[in-house]
């Protein structure tokens, strides 16, 4: 994960003089950068891992601000650069975007701490809603069909820059080939920040994975636990606490706080 080519194609040049064109400020790129290389192997079933969170070869339609936000809702400026590392094309997958999402935060659904995303239309989410899924926050995405979704064939030296309201998604890999991108965040210096810009990835994960554990020795399951973890001011989205206080007492004041 500290690969040294990494780095210097986050930090390179013509990346950085390109935000620094839409930003018009000095440039801060996220710690957790050099971590950010996904690698999709063939076709979409679960790929079973051991802690808190089941990895899928394709990612749910979402928007990175619904990740990285402040606990109150305040917008944390970040914008994200897709870069292919391999010829991509359709049957490969690769990334597609939702055509006029980036106006406002859109409800994104979770099902037993498993992310579903948003709802690619009005069916899709009525179908989640009758599961037991929980939008645990944002708007309402009015669309009675489906969505129309925007993709392309990529290259490497190709790169795809979004807001952080834009919603994504990952599509199947239906090829014999492995899929390798990258996605690196980037935002102007000097503005308000989110606890994960200045954490490595494999820390957030290990945060959040301890506070899954606590959870299910807690007993605490289902639309609460979603609550608790991605809701307004979930721990997920602040963080690991500043003061000392462990993961335990932090809950039991959030079930206050929801009760």
């Amino acid at each position: 994960s500290q690969l040294d080519s990494i780095e210097k194609l986050y930090k390179s040049e013509i990346l950085l003089k390109t935000f620094h064109s839409i930003l018009g400020e000095e440039v801060y790129p996220w710690q957790e950068n050099n971590e950010r290389i996904r690698i999709i192997i063939p076709n979409d079933d679960d790929v079973v891992t051991t802690g808190a969170y089941k990895l899928t070869r394709t990612i749910p339609l979402h928007q990175d601000n619904f990740f990285f936000r402040s606990a109150y809702l305040k917008d944390i400026p970040s914008y994200t650069a897709w870069i292919p590392l391999m010829k991509i094309n359709s049957s490969i997958g690769g990334i597609t975007i939702l055509k006029n999402s980036h106006k406002r935060l859109l409800e994104h659904f979770y099902l037993d701490n498993q992310m579903l995303g948003i709802p690619p239309n009005n069916n899709y989410r009525e179908d989640w809603i009758n599961q037991g899924a929980y939008p645990v926050i944002g708007s309402i995405h009015d669309n009675e069909n489906d969505p129309e979704l925007l993709r392309s064939d990529y290259s490497p030296g190709d790169v795809v820059i979004m807001h952080n309201l834009m919603a994504h998604k990952g599509l199947t890999n239906n090829s014999n080939l492995i899929r390798i991108s990258a996605d690196f965040r980037y935002q102007a210096k000097g503005t308000p920040t989110f606890w994960r810009s200045k954490k490595t990835l494999e820390f957030a994960n290990q945060f959040r994975t301890k506070v899954t554990s606590e959870l299910d020795n807690m007993g605490i399951k289902g639309q609460l636990k979603d609550k608790i973890l991605w809701g307004k001011g979930g721990l997920a989205v602040e963080g690991p606490s500043d003061t000392g206080k462990s993961i335990k007492s932090i809950i039991a004041e959030k079930l206050a706080s929801i009760s």
